[in-house]
């Protein structure tokens, strides 16, 4: 795939599942197609802090509030 927003789909259903570790894959993807991709950010933060890396979680969640700060309500609990 070349469209970052199109993992979006793909994530969705990894994580319905919750195959966090695909789609935190997914979602590397996504970001490596386009590092400004504010949600993307914010579901690997929430991919990540189910799988424990709570570090990784909550630097994932600042950065997604800096690309796009209306997503602050959402990451509030990662953001501490």
């Amino acid at each position: 795939m070349s469209n970052a927003a199109a993992y979006a789909e793909l994530v969705y259903h990894a994580v319905r599942k919750k195959q966090y570790e695909t789609a935190l894959s997914y979602l590397d993807r996504a970001i490596s197609l386009n590092g400004r991709l504010a949600p993307a950010y914010a579901s690997r933060a929430v991919a990540r802090f189910a799988l424990g890396r709570k570090d990784l979680a909550r630097e994932d969640a600042r950065r997604a509030v800096v690309l796009d700060p209306a997503l602050a309500g959402g990451l509030d609990d990662l953001l501490r």
